[in-house]
């Protein structure tokens, strides 16, 4: 009986643990210039791809969020319960960057799309983009995009 209320008990509390405590994976940019690494969570689910980086309070620089679609269409994001501002950079499913939306605005419902065919979508820290000089043309690398590339 004992274990059962323990293990009861850590179940409800690993729920209750602060958001933002996924797994982190490598990134890396590479631009005109230089390779910047990140570090990313990786939304490949429905649910992950649906609540992104919703709710999150903060988001240290050199981090984000990286969206792993199934297929390459028109990609429309927004900040509906995003409450940081984001830079948004859509990809083809090579990670050649096609489009960067630069400081998205929180709680904004108004659709950002991909400018064309992505698979791909990263969001990081607001006004970072512009920071790291990334750019239209630059590329994601990342073990994650090379599984999901194979697929």
């Amino acid at each position: 009986m004992r274990f059962w209320i323990a293990f009861s008990l850590a179940f409800l509390l690993l729920g209750c643990l602060p958001q933002g405590l996924s797994e982190l994976y490598d990134l890396q940019i590479v631009t005109k210039s230089q390779t910047h690494d990140l570090k990313v969570e990786v939304a490949d689910t429905p649910e992950s791809l649906t609540r992104g980086l919703m709710f999150r309070e903060n988001l240290p620089k050199k981090q984000g969020m990286l969206f792993l679609f199934n297929t390459d269409s028109e990609k429309s994001f927004w900040m509906k319960n995003t409450l940081i501002p984001l830079d948004i950079i859509f990809a083809r499913s090579d990670g050649t960057i096609i489009h960067i939306h630069h400081m998205a605005k929180p709680r904004d419902e108004t659709g950002i799309k991909s400018g064309g065919s992505a698979r791909i979508v990263l969001e990081i820290l607001g006004g970072q983009a512009k920071e790291l000089d990334i750019r239209v043309g630059d590329k994601l690398i990342s073990e994650k995009i090379k599984e999901k590339h194979n697929d």
